[in-house]
């Protein structure tokens, strides 16, 4: 990395034995001058204890933040960025008495911390998200617990593989994920060096468990993670199991990533010490296995699960609309085995996985020569499933062609492979999902109307996690003994701390972010339940709840107080919003108590 410094009156660092140090800084006082990492360590004896990730067009940078060096980011500044969104000097970073501070500089578009706007200089805090028009740029404290030097905590670790799958949803290109594992008794510090030393400068590495070590390779396709992981067994022998995944082709958040990728890891073995994560475009059950059952205990949850059990038995079609991570897939999957159609293939697309120019293919199937690879005829998912169920995900992600060419087959039941001429007879039943607000892109002109009206026969609503929290500890339990049965282990459950942070948590990740927490805390626990230091650190800093006050603790003695909003607030706030210990204390039904909070809209 080459770094520009200006203007370095009132650089405030050490003097060296040799002069050396003001040598330089009279030759840069001068006017700008480019130094080297080398010049700069010599400027900064002590290593910057704060670094800036930038991440844009061109990739992913990293550039060390110095006391008394301003680092100004724009189209023509010291760090200077090639990005349309920038103004010539955008904003100013400074590292002052250990304390990072960002100013903008009367920017074109802007500069926000964490969403919000800077009108004056602002103190910033380690992981915070900044934007400059649309380049990100979060500050990185290198001052963390680690086992060895360049390695990441896994919350830090977690932090840049979102930003960087952010970047790549939003600007195209791609990244992979590696997770190796030591099988033997080596402690991670010795071996770990080994590991840095194989990998690129760019590429990032994270604490994952004391013998897991997860890998960043930002802008690495599915062969060349392949590649990379098969040099980095041969350096690191043969004691070593490594998982891959990646972006898009097996993922496309952080979470969604770590959960496949660690999966894969689990699948290897001493004769397959790399298994790569399968493709997650296109899925369908392994013969012969059960499939996962979902935990329905909240109202909303059991209402939904009532609608699709009654849709299931028709052939309309139904549109899953949730947040990513909360189960959409779940929901189809029961709806396709409780329909006529359960005997047959349940095929899922992800449409957001496939690359725009290969979707139509992976839908309605090509024929020989129609495109380059093609090097034979291949039958899309509409014919595979034939009297099955087709799941099509995220299908606001289609391309516009592909919306006009999906519309033709669910009006005609009748489709064209890609590259040929004849007509196939289709029968199945199209079960689609997203996230997204498919009405708001109509009005905008990115998703059709008409489309939509096909799709949308049925919509159900997907709760996220944070409004069915009657379930959380249930799923958190279910998670635990599956996370057991693959690490082989055997931890009990959950201390009571460990359970309040859980409830605690806002899970914007859903049931997917649980999940990896869970199957986490099982690897590093070392006791026998999970405790609140086996939990991340945003859950740690939740911790226990306050205990509530006396006044409400007593008042709920007295079951006939509770009449008004008011009261019925006061009882579920002093038990902590737990709804079986507010209706046992108030000695009243369960069904009436969620009644009355409903009623006064109370549940959040």
């Amino acid at each position: 990395m080459v770094v520009i410094v200006q203007n370095l009156h009132g650089f405030r660092g050490r003097e060296t034995r040799d002069g050396k140090h003001a040598m330089k800084l009279d030759k840069t006082i001068a006017g700008t001058k480019r130094l080297t990492p080398e010049e700069l360590s010599e400027l900064s004896p002590q290593r910057s204890a704060v670094s800036l990730l930038v991440y844009h067009a061109e990739g992913t940078s990293s550039h060390a933040l110095l006391e008394g060096c301003p680092l100004v980011v724009g189209r023509h500044a010291s760090l200077a960025i090639p990005d349309s969104s920038l103004s010539r000097e955008h904003a100013r970073f400074e590292l002052i008495d250990a304390e990072v501070w960002v100013e903008d500089l009367g920017s074109t578009n802007g500069t926000r911390v964490n969403g919000a706007m800077v009108s004056e200089r602002q103190r910033l805090n380690a992981g915070d998200e900044v934007l400059l028009g649309s380049v990100c740029v979060s500050i990185h404290s290198l001052e963390r617990a680690h086992v060895a030097d360049g390695l990441e905590s896994h919350e830090g670790f977690g932090r840049l593989l979102e930003h960087e799958a952010r970047r790549c949803r939003g600007l195209g290109g791609a990244l992979a994920l590696l997770m190796i594992e030591h099988v033997g008794d080596s402690p991670l510090g010795r071996w770990f060096p080994t590991l840095r030393s194989a990998l690129r400068p760019m590429d990032v590495a994270g604490a994952y468990s004391s013998h897991i070590v997860e890998v960043l390779l930002p802008g690495a396709s599915a062969r060349l993670a392949g590649d990379m992981a098969a040099q980095l067994m041969g350096e690191l022998g043969h004691e070593f199991r490594c998982g891959v995944a990646g972006y898009p082709w097996a993922g496309s958040s952080a979470d969604e990533l770590l959960g496949v990728c660690l999966q894969a890891a689990h699948r290897c073995t001493a004769d397959r010490p790399i298994y790569p994560s399968p493709k997650r475009g296109e899925t369908e059950p392994e013969p012969g296995v059960k499939a996962e059952a979902p935990v329905v205990l909240s109202p909303k949850m059991r209402e939904l699960y009532r609608v699709a059990q009654h849709v299931a038995r028709s052939d309309i079609a139904v549109l899953i609309h949730g947040e990513t991570g909360a189960g959409k897939e779940l929901v189809a999957r029961a709806i396709h085995h409780g329909s006529p159609r359960k005997e047959r293939k349940l095929l899922c697309l992800n449409c957001g996985a496939i690359p725009e120019q290969l979707v139509e293919s992976a839908l309605f199937g090509h024929e020989r020569g129609a495109f380059s690879g093609a090097d034979q005829r291949r039958p899309g998912v509409f014919e595979r499933a034939a009297g099955g169920t087709v799941f099509l995900d995220e299908i606001g992600e289609l391309s516009a062609s592909a919306q006009v060419a999906l519309l033709r087959v669910l009006e005609q039941k009748r489709l064209t492979r890609v590259g040929g001429a004849d007509e196939v007879p289709i029968d199945v039943r199209v079960v689609a999902a997203t996230h997204q607000d498919l009405q708001a892109m109509c009005e905008a002109k990115t998703f059709r109307l008409d489309l939509l009206y096909r799709l949308n026969a049925m919509v159900l609503e997907l709760p996220p996690l944070r409004e069915r929290r009657e379930e959380l500890e249930a799923l958190a339990r279910h998670f635990l003994i599956l996370a057991n049965r693959q690490n082989q282990r055997q931890i009990s459950g959950f201390s009571s701390e460990a359970l309040e942070a859980l409830r605690q948590h806002g899970w914007p990740g859903n049931v997917r972010e649980l999940r990896n927490v869970v199957e986490r805390a099982v690897v590093i626990a070392a006791g026998s339940a999970i405790t609140l230091e086996d939990l991340p650190a945003a859950l740690r800093r939740l911790g226990p709840a306050p205990k509530p006050a006396a006044t409400a603790e007593e008042a709920l003695d007295d079951a006939e107080l509770f009449e008004t909003e008011l009261d019925f607030k006061a009882a579920y706030c002093a038990c902590d919003r737990n709804k079986a210990e507010t209706s046992r204390r108030l000695r009243i039904p369960l069904r009436t108590l969620i009644n009355k909070l409903q009623h006064y809209d109370l549940e959040g």
